[in-house]
């Protein structure tokens, strides 16, 4: 009996070590994006988290990864809104020519961080923001999106009647 409770023991551990090993630290790339209790899109929110944020990597299911945040809300979030490795991010004051690494220059890639918009703001003030700016404030409720989705037959609706 002792010896069938030590290899059950052994056993544990070897598969939670194994498990362990596909962990990590991902990145938030997105300005913010959203936890969720399932993998998928329209799945309730558990968390938000913003860009730069680190989040412990828990396991995968294709392109989604099982997350926990530093407020240890566990869900899940699509691959592409973070850099699969943990990243320091610099602050605009702090960083001369040359100390930009080659993943923050990717994270600046997704999108206009404040001080680089404000920059073409003012190279290009010939060009109207306001619809821009419009476009960014507008949030479409999840309810309306997963109607939509069911109406039209998308996703994994596709096939609903």
């Amino acid at each position: 009996m002792k010896k069938t409770w030590y290899a059950l023991v052994l056993i544990l551990f070897v598969i939670s070590a194994a498990g362990s090993a596909f962990a990590g630290t991902v990145t938030v790339r997105q300005k913010m994006a959203k936890v969720r209790t399932q993998p998928k899109f329209y799945a309730p929110e558990v968390a938000t988290v913003q860009r730069g944020e680190w989040l412990e990597e828990i396991s995968r299911s294709g392109q989604w990864l099982k997350v926990q945040t530093p407020a240890g809300a566990q869900g899940w979030v699509h691959s592409s809104a973070c850099v699969l490795k943990k990243l320091k991010l610099s602050t605009a004051e702090s960083m001369g020519a040359g100390n930009v690494s080659a993943d923050e220059v990717a994270l600046a890639g997704k999108g206009f961080n404040p001080v680089v918009e404000r920059k073409y703001r003012e190279a290009h003030p010939e060009l109207n923001y306001r619809l821009l700016d419009q476009i960014e404030s507008y949030d479409v409720d999840e309810a309306e999106i997963i109607r939509f989705m069911q109406e039209g037959k998308l996703g994994e609706f596709r096939g609903a009647k």
